[in-house]
């Protein structure tokens, strides 16, 4: 697993970014499959933006963009996951925890969406909602 950037940012220097990595490939490990080649790419609202209208018609910013190119019916795991530090900054404000523990939230959420969970309907929402909480706990434990 790789962690990559648009640009440079100073938010990205308390992440732990090897961490962040480990306890991803743990978790992927856990939900059988292999990790093949999975980037994690941290952007601004702007460029996170961009991707949201090309590929989802919403001209609007968002949190986090998973963009599985795996082979069908592959164990093996290639994927992008784009998270804006902008959202995840605003959010891990407005919801009163660390930038550390919402990028660990947002790469969970990125990663169940790479191993086929979805969130178009409340009750897919809501089963991701907790798996996401229980795999922070299980594996990003450090990110709190």
């Amino acid at each position: 697993m790789q962690i990559l950037y648009q640009r440079s940012d100073e938010r990205l220097a308390n992440l732990d970014t090897e961490g962040l990595c480990l306890a991803s490939e743990r978790l992927l490990h856990h939900l059988g499959c292999r990790e093949e080649e999975v980037n994690v790419v941290f952007v601004d609202d702007t460029f996170i933006q961009n991707l949201n209208r090309k590929y989802r018609q919403v001209d609007l910013p968002t949190d986090v963009l998973c963009f599985d190119l795996s082979e069908p019916s592959s164990e093996e795991k290639a994927g992008e996951i784009y998270i804006s530090l902008d959202r995840a900054a605003e959010q891990a404000q407005q919801y009163g925890v660390s930038l550390r523990n919402e990028v660990a939230r947002l790469v969970v959420h990125g990663l169940l969406h790479l191993v086929g969970y979805d969130d178009q309907s409340d009750t897919d929402r809501e089963v991701m909602k907790q798996k996401t909480e229980e795999y922070l706990q299980q594996f990003y434990a450090d990110f709190n």
